[in-house]
């Protein structure tokens, strides 16, 4: 099946490059710090003023750090959420706020070195907006891969056994929001869309690539890769994470049996050994009549015991020493019988 066509067919992407995106030379776009769905403009219809409140808004502290083995800060990702939570703020206050009020909200989300840079940034320009603030953190503190090593990552990415299909698809869109304009840019989250058809579960992928190519236009491309992962869950009915079994469930090694040389029995002769063993009672004393071994006594037969058969001291019912031991085998019952017939 060939691969599909992830561009949708709009009017406004005139190059048509399928799963495998190799476009070069695009202008550099501004770096979007997001609308948060139309938000902003609403935001911007209300009555300045208000009530601002620092404790609606509880995201992460960001320092600008990347973490060990991530790709970025997630700088991006981070901001996106800052602002959401600003604007549902301002919404639930029913007023606008200002750009000083706002940017010292910005200042008092971040820690580290982030909070050191933005505190001489904010010295130097003190009525920047917070849109302007926030280009400037996103650009400050975006990966500085270039553009094409960002792509070949974003084609050679995996998914590990223990990230779910919704931890994959947020990592791929992390990485390709570091490109140039960012996730929503339609060529980068057809990057992101690209990668998780191929990778994400390889016997699924021709019904992926079926279901992009069936939504042609209708949605961009990092809205559809949402929608992939929720459908993907569905036809797998699981989540995406590989579950190991915990070393004490693992299947033991089966135990080999040694012989005397050191060397191991045949299945056979295990079998046998373990089957004499459990017919030897405690410290070797026998458990079963002649037919296993000469028979011994058990220890706390003496003088006084009596047989339950012959009713003599002395000795046991299963003893051969029992003058009617013999006549209660079959071949003794049918000398007996003989014998009685003949009389």
């Amino acid at each position: 099946m060939n691969p599909p066509d992830m561009d949708g067919g709009d009017p406004d992407d005139d190059d048509d490059i399928g799963v495998e995106l190799t476009e070069q030379g695009e202008e550099y776009a501004e770096e979007s710090v997001g609308n948060s769905n139309g938000l902003e403009g609403i935001v911007r219809s209300l009555q300045p003023g208000g009530k601002p409140n620092l404790k609606q808004i509880n995201v992460g502290l960001f320092s600008g750090r990347i973490e060990p083995g991530e790709f970025d800060s997630k700088v991006r990702t981070w901001w996106a959420e800052f602002n959401s939570q600003l604007l549902g703020a301002q919404l639930r206050d029913n007023h606008r706020w200002n750009e000083i009020i706002k940017c010292s909200f910005l200042q008092a989300s971040l820690t580290g070195d982030a909070a050191k840079w933005f505190n001489r940034l904010w010295s130097k320009s003190p009525h920047m907006t917070l849109k302007s603030a926030g280009q400037r953190l996103i650009r400050q503190y975006s990966t500085k891969i270039d553009e094409e090593e960002i792509r070949d990552r974003i084609k050679a990415c995996t998914k590990q056994p223990s990230e779910s299909y919704e931890m994959y698809s947020q990592k791929l869109q992390n990485m390709a929001d570091s490109l140039p304009g960012g996730v929503q840019k339609r060529t980068n989250g057809k990057a992101a869309l690209s990668a998780f058809v191929r990778t994400a579960c390889p016997s699924r992928t021709e019904q992926l690539e079926y279901w992009v190519l069936t939504q042609k236009g209708q949605n961009k491309p990092a809205h559809r890769l949402d929608s992939l992962v929720e459908l993907l869950g569905q036809l797998d009915k699981t989540d995406g994470v590989e579950v190991s079994l915990p070393t004490e469930f693992a299947e033991a090694p089966q135990k080999r049996f040694k012989g005397p040389t050191g060397g191991a029995y045949a299945a056979t002769a295990a079998t046998a050994t373990v089957v004499d063993r459990k017919r030897k009672g405690k410290h070797g004393e026998a458990r079963q009549p002649s037919k296993y071994g000469p028979f011994a006594p058990p220890p706390w037969v003496n003088e006084n015991t009596q047989c339950f058969k012959y009713k003599g001291r002395g000795h046991i019912g299963r003893d051969p020493t029992c003058p009617k031991y013999k006549a209660t085998t079959p071949l003794g019952n049918a000398v007996m019988k003989a014998t009685t017939e003949d009389a």
